[in-house]
């Protein structure tokens, strides 16, 4: 498991070289975030995204996964694959929920190339029996896709 906290963060050492190291080999690729685990495939999602990697974010979805944010939703993988390579997001995973039917809420933090204001967003996951992503929708407040997910929100 990776803590996604780094230094600073909760009093927490910064990572040791060894670990770094690991990290760059893909060991323990699940990110602890809050106390929960995201699933592999969904961290290795975030991995894609943030390097802008396309074939990497498509080679974890179905041929007809769900893309979808707040402009709508469509199926596919070249989709996803366009998206991960313009959009140009960086997403920090903050804490993930697990909702209805397998559904996993991912709140992150995320930024836009000129845009130096940090964003809080939500991203709704779907997982196929072979841990493949099914759907990929982003929402504009975790409020938003912990609904959507069937997760409830305390007031």
């Amino acid at each position: 498991m990776r803590d996604v906290r780094r230094a600073g963060g909760l009093g927490r050492p910064p990572p040791s070289p060894e670990a770094d190291e690991a990290e760059e080999r893909g060991a323990g690729r699940d990110i602890l975030c809050n106390m929960h685990t995201i699933p592999e495939p969904i961290a290795a999602f975030h991995e894609a995204v943030n390097a802008a990697d396309g074939a990497a974010a498509a080679a974890l979805a179905v041929s007809d996964v769900e893309v979808g944010g707040p402009r709508g939703a469509a199926r596919g993988v070249d989709l996803l694959r366009g998206w991960v390579e313009r959009s140009g997001i960086r997403l920090t995973p903050l804490a993930a929920h697990h909702g209805a039917g397998g559904a996993v809420v991912v709140t992150q933090h995320a930024t836009w190339p000129g845009d130096e204001t940090v964003h809080e967003i939500a991203t709704l996951f779907r997982l196929s029996p072979e841990q493949r992503l099914t759907a990929v929708i982003r929402y504009d407040t975790p409020a938003q896709a912990l609904a959507a997910a069937g997760v409830p929100v305390s007031r």
